[in-house]
């Protein structure tokens, strides 16, 4: 399993707000809490809001950077299969840019990027 770095949730707007709560629901294994018909918290085992997702109206163009963190090198590669087979992609010209960093898009376009504790510095994280 993987986690999503920072003590502060992650927002994400979204036109496609169904779709986005269900790959990152399926993605991330974090339990999906409704605040309303706009919003829906993801939720980790602690209660602690890890990703909130809310409905923005078309078109929406931001689209945040995702840093998700696992704990080895051979962990990039199965976590970036197992985003790409719930739907997420890869840029048109992609590449592991680094050992234990991988870079994806998810089915809104947000970047996701995978990486191994050790790497986390090298490749501009905070060190953790």
């Amino acid at each position: 399993m993987f986690e999503v770095d920072g003590p502060a949730p992650i927002r994400i707007a979204t036109c496609h707000f169904e779709r986005a709560e269900s790959f990152w629901h399926r993605a991330l294994g974090l339990v999906s809490r409704p605040r309303g018909l706009n919003r829906v918290d993801l939720v980790d085992g602690d209660g602690c809001t890890r990703l909130l997702i809310r409905r923005a109206p078309p078109p929406h163009r931001q689209h945040p950077r995702i840093m998700i963190t696992v704990h080895d090198a051979a962990d990039v590669l199965a976590a970036a299969q197992r985003l790409i087979a719930l739907g997420a992609s890869y840029p048109e010209s992609h590449h592991l840019s680094h050992p234990g960093c991988a870079v994806l898009y998810d089915p809104d376009g947000n970047t996701i990027e995978i990486h191994t504790r050790a790497s986390r510095f090298v490749i501009g994280g905070n060190p953790g």
